[in-house]
């Protein structure tokens, strides 16, 4: 089941690669978890959709981990439970927590900016009244 554009070394190369992002993937779920769970600050309804994403991408790394271990035999479980967790989990992960992170972003940026924008306007009312 290799590709005929790839040796079996670039295969094992590409499988590693894989692997090495799912693991960081995984430590950015359990932090985005146990933020979630641990702050109330994060209790708001962009962070729980956040939050309940992770899970499905919890669900998408294992399946990356599992990566070409039953490749060779697809009528056994391991390699149904793998087809399971993409098909179930790996679209639903994909954009959400980006648009997400990106519209809280924005959130924060333009909170900042009007407060910094209500600080100087409250410095120029002060030197204009001395």
């Amino acid at each position: 089941m290799n590709d005929p554009g790839l040796a079996a070394s670039q295969i094992d190369v590409v499988s590693i690669i894989e692997r090495t992002c799912s693991v960081f993937s995984l430590i950015g779920s359990v932090l985005v978890i146990a933020t979630f769970s641990l702050s109330k600050a994060f209790h708001k309804p962009i962070n729980r959709l956040v939050f309940y994403a992770s899970f499905g991408n919890l669900m998408t790394n294992v399946a990356t981990l599992m990566a070409r271990t039953f490749i060779n035999d697809v009528d056994s479980a391991g390699c149904q439970f793998q087809a399971f967790l993409v098909q179930m989990y790996a679209s639903s992960c994909r954009g959400g927590s980006g648009r997400a992170s990106a519209n809280e972003s924005q959130v924060h940026a333009r909170r900042r900016f009007l407060d910094t924008v209500h600080g100087r306007e409250r410095l120029s009312h002060l030197l204009l009244q001395v």
